[in-house]
């Protein structure tokens, strides 16, 4: 850059000029090595796959992808700088997670990176978040991204539920049953009418190789 000064007399007119010349060069690559820098996370930021928001100490939420959007409910004008993320967690979950994002900017080693709450869509919607959060250097701003496993969750209840089932007909049934390792003949279990059955305690039963009954 250039810049000139010029030299008046009394009557104003010009005398004569001055000008010096500086580089800038240093100063112009610096700046695009940020533009180039800034692009290459918001590309993340927007791509990362999971919904990601940034958050600003006093809980509001500065920055949000699409995928954001998509798990809210909510477009971009309508969360950037207006919603606080306390809006999308139910009433139980709320002190719990209050509390661990103060934690998280007055005592940064005993905050939890990784937790589960539950999260309240605008249609009123309620899905289960596996919740990654950590803060960025330098900042009291953290980024938090956003795994929905509501499906996972309500396959391992429906699980839990049939093997519950499984288990309460196993012991309760009259009919002698062992279940066996078929590679080994090993007794992984049996139900008590099997322990009656063959005279050896549930414990001992469950030690035995189906060989060893006689």
């Amino acid at each position: 850059s250039m810049n000139v000064q010029f030299h008046y007399d009394d009557q104003g007119n010009v005398q004569g000029t001055e000008g010096f010349m500086r580089d800038i060069t240093q100063r112009k690559n610096a700046e695009n090595q940020i533009k180039k820098s800034e692009n290459y996370y918001r590309t993340i930021f927007e791509h990362t796959g999971n919904a990601t928001i940034l958050i600003d100490q006093d809980r509001t939420i500065s920055l949000a992808n699409s995928e954001f959007e998509k798990l809210s409910g909510f477009v971009r004008d309508e969360i950037e700088g207006k919603k606080k993320w306390t809006e999308f967690v139910v009433r139980e979950d709320l002190a719990r997670m209050k509390n661990f994002h103060d934690m998280r900017r007055n005592e940064p080693d005993n905050a939890p990176e990784n937790y589960e709450f539950q999260f309240i869509t605008r249609q009123g919607d309620i899905k289960d978040i596996l919740l990654n959060v950590a803060n960025i250097t330098g900042t009291k701003k953290s980024v938090a991204s956003l795994l929905d496993i509501t499906q996972r969750k309500k396959a391992e209840t429906a699980f839990h539920h049939s093997e519950k089932r499984f288990r309460t007909l196993f012991e309760l049934n009259t009919a002698v049953m062992i279940l066996l390792d078929p590679e080994t003949g090993n007794i992984i279990d049996a139900n008590p009418s099997a322990a009656e059955f063959y005279g050896y305690s549930l414990e001992t039963l469950r030690s035995m190789n189906i060989n060893q009954i006689n």
